[in-house]
């Protein structure tokens, strides 16, 4: 089932609020339906909700994911994920990611991650 897309508001950001059976093909599929959306808005900053997923991405998931999401989407496009484990649990992502010149970072707290990514300098 494809997760939630909207554009923020604030016209900013595109977010993405994950279903709790969200699974590699849809977060696959998510990915591919923002593209359109970057493109057609000008919008290059995506902030997404993970706290309802069902269960946690495993560390091979996160691997083909950041692998997927790499060669998808812009290099010049950032990411901010809202999450409910230890953000630590997610380096392997992070890492992935920014070893092809993306940008991603997690957090646990929404406040804290619209500031990260609407900032212009990346700080993490």
């Amino acid at each position: 089932m494809l997760d939630q897309i909207s554009i923020s508001d604030c016209k900013k950001y595109i977010q993405i609020i994950c279903n709790k059976k969200s699974e590699i093909k849809d977060i696959k599929e998510t990915i591919l339906h923002i593209m359109p959306i970057s493109k057609g808005s000008g919008i290059d900053k995506v902030y997404i909700d993970e706290r309802d997923r069902d269960y946690p991405l495993s560390s091979i998931e996160c691997l083909q994911i950041a692998t997927f999401l790499t060669e998808t989407t812009s290099n010049q496009m950032k990411f901010a994920a809202l999450i409910d484990e230890p953000v630590s649990s997610r380096e392997l992502f992070i890492g992935a990611v920014s070893s092809k010149g993306g940008e991603i970072s997690y957090f646990n707290e929404k406040a804290t991650a619209l500031t990260w990514l609407l900032s212009e300098i990346a700080d993490h």
